[in-house]
This record gives structure tokens, C-alpha cells and sequence, in this order.
């Protein structure tokens, strides 16, 4: 997922009249939500002037998403250009290859919930430390087929790290 800002206000009434693969229902969702083909994302506009942009699998995907979402505002608002783009999180999904016992796993892991009645996957909470030097986590989705989602982080650095633990933890 990323943000970026159009660099004004706008009037989501009326980019939703004007733009074609948009859709519009402020009493369910309050941003204008516009589906690109190439590259295959979902772009939420909303009137602040900001832009997100899901569902790309590479970060130069996101960049040209924003920058063609900014374009095609830019037929109803012709100065508005593609500011302050920024990756905000990252989710990687991949597999262990091999069944894993969540409940003895459990049992070795700090940071982590475990509770099958609520939920079929663990939730390992991996601390890492940001740009700023501040701790945050990264979260790990793991699951009885040993598939897994890392998601929670902002850099790759952060996911690999993630990624470490849980093969020196699962392993």
C-alpha cells in the first residue's frame, strides 16, 4: 500500500462523473474508488487530496498508479500533480513448504497469540527497529499449512528480517 497527495482539495461528486472505472457511494465509503487495468490496482481518491493506492506488486507499479490516478484527475483539475509518495506497507505471502504444529510452536515463541477457536493462524508479533530508531512491529501470519503473510512494514529490510525469524523460530 501507498499514499501519495494530489496537492489540493477535491470534489469527488464531480471526478466521479467525469472519469470512467470509478465508482462513488458516500453513504457506504467515502473516497472515490477508481480500478486501473495496467498496472492491476485499486486507487481510493479522496476529497483531502490524498491518494492510495492498493493491490500493485512492485513498487515502481504503485509510483505509475499514483501517477496515472493523478493523471487522469488531472482531466477534471488540471494542476494537480503526484506529491509526497510514500511505500507505508508492505505484505508479502509465501510458504513453508511443509505443515507446521501451531500449538508447539506456540510454546517457543514470545510475542505471539494463539487462539484456534477464534482464528486458524498465529499471530507473531516481530520487534524491529525503524529509520527513526522508535521499535515497531512486524506481523507474521502463520498457519497449519506452513503458508504465511508478513505484512506491517515499510521497507524490505524489515520484511526479510521478519522472514529470518520465522524461519530460525519454525526452521
Amino acid at each position: 500500500m501507498c499514499n501519495a497527495y494530489s496537492g489540493r482539495r477535491l470534489n469527488l461528486p464531480e471526478i466521479a462523473a467525469k472519469l470512467e472505472n470509478v465508482e462513488y457511494n458516500p453513504k457506504r465509503y467515502h473516497p472515490v474508488i477508481l480500478r486501473l487495468r495496467h498496472p492491476k490496482c485499486t486507487i481510493n481518491i479522496f476529497a483531502s487530496g490524498k491518494i492510495v493506492c492498493n493491490g500493485t506488486a512492485h513498487k515502481t507499479d504503485a509510483l505509475n498508479a499514483c501517477r496515472e490516478a493523478v493523471s487522469l484527475i488531472g482531466k477534471v483539475y488540471p494542476c494537480v500533480r503526484c506529491h509526497n509518495f510514500t511505500i507505508c506497507n508492505l505484505v508479502y505471502a509465501g510458504s513453508l513448504n511443509k505443515s507446521v504444529d501451531l500449538p508447539n510452536i506456540y510454546k517457543t515463541i514470545m510475542h505471539c497469540i494463539y487462539e484456534p477457536e477464534l482464528f486458524p493462524g498465529m499471530k507473531i508479533s516481530v520487534p524491529v527497529a525503524n529509520v527513526s530508531g522508535n521499535k515497531k512491529n512486524v506481523v507474521i501470519l502463520l498457519f497449519h499449512t506452513g503458508k504465511f503473510i508478513i505484512t506491517g512494514s515499510s521497507s524490505e529490510r524489515d520484511v526479510n528480517y521478519a522472514y529470518s525469524y520465522l524461519l530460525n523460530k519454525v526452521g
